[in-house]
Protein backbone atom coordinates (compact mmCIF):
# COMPACT_ATOMS: atom_id res chain seq x y z
CA UNK A 1 0.00 0.00 0.00
CA UNK A 2 1.22 2.99 -1.46
CA UNK A 3 -0.69 5.38 0.25
CA UNK A 4 -3.79 7.99 -0.96
CA UNK A 5 -3.93 9.74 -4.44
CA UNK A 6 -6.44 12.88 -4.19
CA UNK A 7 -8.35 12.61 -7.62
CA UNK A 8 -10.99 14.87 -7.92
CA UNK A 9 -13.14 17.54 -5.67
CA UNK A 10 -16.37 18.45 -5.28
CA UNK A 11 -17.38 22.31 -6.55
CA UNK A 12 -20.17 22.77 -4.13
CA UNK A 13 -18.38 22.15 -1.15
CA UNK A 14 -14.55 22.87 -2.12
CA UNK A 15 -13.51 26.16 0.24
CA UNK A 16 -11.36 28.76 -1.87
CA UNK A 17 -8.66 27.71 0.95
CA UNK A 18 -7.82 24.22 0.16
CA UNK A 19 -5.95 22.28 2.74
CA UNK A 20 -4.49 18.59 1.42
CA UNK A 21 -4.25 16.58 4.48
CA UNK A 22 -1.34 14.51 5.34
CA UNK A 23 -3.74 11.71 5.99
CA UNK A 24 -7.28 10.22 5.55
CA UNK A 25 -8.70 7.35 7.35
CA UNK A 26 -5.24 6.73 8.75
CA UNK A 27 -3.47 6.21 5.46
CA UNK A 28 -0.84 8.96 3.84
CA UNK A 29 -1.87 11.02 1.37
CA UNK A 30 0.86 10.63 -1.06
CA UNK A 31 -0.38 12.07 -4.33
CA UNK A 32 -2.33 14.92 -5.99
CA UNK A 33 -3.45 12.93 -9.45
CA UNK A 34 -3.51 13.56 -13.11
CA UNK A 35 -6.77 16.77 -13.42
CA UNK A 36 -7.28 16.69 -10.14
CA UNK A 37 -8.13 20.21 -9.69
CA UNK A 38 -8.05 21.00 -13.11
CA UNK A 39 -10.38 24.08 -13.89
CA UNK A 40 -11.36 24.83 -10.80
CA UNK A 41 -12.78 28.07 -10.67
CA UNK A 42 -13.36 28.71 -6.50
CA UNK A 43 -9.51 27.93 -5.30
CA UNK A 44 -7.65 30.89 -3.74
CA UNK A 45 -4.79 29.33 -2.25
CA UNK A 46 -3.85 25.36 -1.25
CA UNK A 47 -1.09 23.80 0.78
CA UNK A 48 0.12 20.57 0.00
CA UNK A 49 1.80 18.50 2.71
CA UNK A 50 5.24 16.69 3.10
CA UNK A 51 3.25 13.91 2.88
CA UNK A 52 2.55 14.52 -0.85
CA UNK A 53 5.34 12.97 -2.99
CA UNK A 54 4.17 13.49 -6.52
CA UNK A 55 1.64 15.75 -8.79
CA UNK A 56 0.58 14.89 -11.78
CA UNK A 57 -0.33 16.75 -15.09
CA UNK A 58 -2.77 19.35 -15.16
CA UNK A 59 -3.31 19.18 -11.65
CA UNK A 60 -4.06 22.51 -11.11
CA UNK A 61 -4.40 23.51 -14.47
CA UNK A 62 -6.14 26.90 -15.39
CA UNK A 63 -7.40 27.31 -11.84
CA UNK A 64 -7.94 30.82 -12.23
CA UNK A 65 -8.52 32.31 -9.16
CA UNK A 66 -5.63 30.51 -7.12
CA UNK A 67 -2.89 32.75 -5.71
CA UNK A 68 -0.62 30.83 -3.09
CA UNK A 69 0.68 27.45 -3.19
CA UNK A 70 2.49 25.76 -0.74
CA UNK A 71 4.45 22.85 -1.89
CA UNK A 72 5.91 20.05 -0.03
CA UNK A 73 9.71 19.64 0.99
CA UNK A 74 10.43 16.03 -0.61
CA UNK A 75 8.85 16.83 -4.01
CA UNK A 76 11.30 16.42 -7.01
CA UNK A 77 9.07 17.64 -10.18
CA UNK A 78 6.95 20.05 -10.71
CA UNK A 79 4.86 18.23 -13.32
CA UNK A 80 3.81 19.06 -17.12
CA UNK A 81 0.92 22.07 -17.16
CA UNK A 82 0.97 21.56 -13.08
CA UNK A 83 -0.35 25.42 -13.05
CA UNK A 84 -0.63 26.25 -16.11
CA UNK A 85 -3.01 28.95 -17.03
CA UNK A 86 -3.65 30.13 -13.15
CA UNK A 87 -3.83 33.49 -14.19
CA UNK A 88 -3.59 34.93 -10.79
CA UNK A 89 -1.08 32.92 -9.39
CA UNK A 90 1.96 35.42 -8.69
CA UNK A 91 4.30 34.14 -6.60
CA UNK A 92 5.46 30.54 -5.42
CA UNK A 93 8.18 29.16 -3.53
CA UNK A 94 10.02 25.71 -4.72
CA UNK A 95 11.41 23.01 -2.05
CA UNK A 96 14.81 22.87 -2.18
CA UNK A 97 14.16 19.04 -3.48
CA UNK A 98 12.96 20.68 -7.00
CA UNK A 99 15.00 18.46 -9.96
CA UNK A 100 12.60 18.73 -12.70
CA UNK A 101 10.31 21.99 -13.75
CA UNK A 102 7.86 20.22 -16.44
CA UNK A 103 6.82 21.44 -19.50
CA UNK A 104 4.41 24.54 -19.32
CA UNK A 105 4.55 23.89 -15.36
CA UNK A 106 3.98 27.62 -14.96
CA UNK A 107 3.03 29.05 -18.35
CA UNK A 108 0.50 32.04 -18.21
CA UNK A 109 1.23 32.75 -14.62
CA UNK A 110 1.88 35.98 -12.62
CA UNK A 111 5.00 34.86 -11.37
CA UNK A 112 7.57 37.48 -10.55
CA UNK A 113 10.55 36.94 -8.67
CA UNK A 114 11.42 32.90 -7.77
CA UNK A 115 14.47 31.18 -6.50
CA UNK A 116 15.48 28.36 -8.15
CA UNK A 117 16.46 25.51 -5.79
CA UNK A 118 20.64 24.23 -5.95
CA UNK A 119 18.55 21.08 -6.25
CA UNK A 120 17.45 21.66 -9.61
CA UNK A 121 18.63 19.96 -12.78
CA UNK A 122 16.27 20.28 -15.94
CA UNK A 123 13.85 23.54 -16.82
CA UNK A 124 11.39 21.98 -20.13
CA UNK A 125 10.45 23.68 -22.44
CA UNK A 126 7.95 26.21 -22.55
CA UNK A 127 7.80 26.22 -18.12
CA UNK A 128 7.76 29.27 -18.15
CA UNK A 129 6.19 30.45 -21.21
CA UNK A 130 4.45 34.26 -21.05
CA UNK A 131 5.47 34.88 -17.62
CA UNK A 132 6.23 38.75 -18.28
CA UNK A 133 7.20 39.19 -14.45
CA UNK A 134 9.84 36.58 -14.07
CA UNK A 135 12.55 37.45 -12.12
CA UNK A 136 15.30 34.39 -11.35
CA UNK A 137 18.05 33.12 -11.04
CA UNK A 138 19.38 29.82 -12.55
CA UNK A 139 22.01 27.30 -10.79
CA UNK A 140 25.30 26.52 -12.62
CA UNK A 141 24.71 23.18 -14.68
CA UNK A 142 20.90 23.12 -14.95
CA UNK A 143 19.84 21.95 -18.26
CA UNK A 144 17.84 24.87 -19.68
CA UNK A 145 15.29 23.46 -22.86
CA UNK A 146 14.28 24.95 -25.82
CA UNK A 147 12.09 28.21 -24.79
CA UNK A 148 11.87 27.59 -21.21
CA UNK A 149 11.56 31.29 -20.66
CA UNK A 150 9.62 32.28 -24.67
CA UNK A 151 7.74 34.83 -23.93
CA UNK A 152 6.26 34.90 -27.80
CA UNK A 153 5.56 38.37 -27.18
CA UNK A 154 7.29 42.33 -28.43
CA UNK A 155 10.02 41.19 -25.52
CA UNK A 156 13.42 42.39 -27.18
CA UNK A 157 16.08 40.29 -26.91
CA UNK A 158 19.46 40.37 -25.65
CA UNK A 159 17.01 39.66 -22.44
CA UNK A 160 19.31 38.96 -19.61
CA UNK A 161 17.81 37.22 -16.25
CA UNK A 162 20.42 37.61 -14.07
CA UNK A 163 23.57 36.17 -14.60
CA UNK A 164 22.38 34.76 -17.76
CA UNK A 165 21.70 35.99 -21.36
CA UNK A 166 18.88 34.84 -23.86
CA UNK A 167 20.10 36.31 -27.03
CA UNK A 168 16.57 34.89 -28.75
CA UNK A 169 13.86 32.79 -27.77
CA UNK A 170 15.94 29.77 -27.59
CA UNK A 171 19.38 30.69 -26.38
CA UNK A 172 21.05 30.71 -23.59
CA UNK A 173 24.53 31.89 -22.20
CA UNK A 174 26.22 33.06 -19.30
CA UNK A 175 26.74 36.39 -18.96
Amino acid sequence: DGGLKITGFNPQTLPEDVVIPDKIGGKAVVEIGRLAFSECETIKSVYIPDSVKEIGKNAFYCCKKLKKVTLPEGLERISEYCFSACSSLSSINLPDSVETIGEYAFSGTKIGAIKMPASLKTIKEYAFLYCLRLQTSIPDGVTVEESAFSTQSSVSYPLTVNSYTFTDKTTLSKS
